[in-house]
């Protein structure tokens, strides 16, 4: 019974849940290179790649999962989960969107907020839920700090964690340290 699955229903599932044996030849590499691409870096991927991610379906997630899929401590995910500044974020809204982060609404606002990482030499490394743009803006540019030329008490490494310990970086631990923070 091969090629029970639509091609366009692969992308959306994101290949989850879809027994390799029921699928083509074709089929089978189209849902490996959904699966790669899923947990590859937004800003690593090409255009091409970008358009065809962006079909696939965000994944619902509890706390425990998002603990589990980046290796943070569940306590950890719930302090942010559980943050006062928007009265928390609504569990139910918790999604992983392919090769973009573990994102959520707030419960005052219904805004939008990503799972992201921060280190600084002031306030040390925390994980925390904060407005997309301006972290993904940082991400993308590469910028260390928000106005250059970067020091040492200015200089931030913001991460947007991905499943399996990747994630989507402004600067790599190792460019962090080399800054003397």
């Amino acid at each position: 019974m091969a090629g029970k699955f639509s091609d366009y229903e692969i992308i959306r599932m994101g290949s989850h849940g879809i027994q390799s044996s029921v699928l083509t030849p074709d089929q089978r590499k189209l849902a490996y290179r959904v699966r790669t691409l899923a947990n590859t870096p937004w800003e690593d991927l090409s255009n091409k790649e970008k358009k065809l991610m962006i079909r696939v379906a965000d994944e619902y997630v509890t706390p425990a999962q998002i603990a589990k899929y980046t290796r943070i401590s569940k306590n950890e995910i719930m302090r942010g989960v559980n943050m006062k500044r928007w009265h928390g974020i609504d569990q139910k809204s918790l999604v992983f969107k392919a090769s973009r982060g573990f994102y959520g609404k707030t419960n005052d606002t219904h805004k939008t907020v990503v799972l992201s990482g921060e280190s600084s030499p002031m306030e040390g490394e925390y994980i925390t839920f904060q407005l997309p743009d301006y972290i993904e803006d940082m991400i993308r540019d590469k910028r260390g700090c928000d106005s250059p030329p970067c020091t040492e008490t200015n200089t931030v490494r913001r991460w947007i964690p991905l499943k399996h310990g990747v994630v989507r970086e402004n600067m790599t631990v190792d460019d962090y340290e080399a800054m003397g923070a």
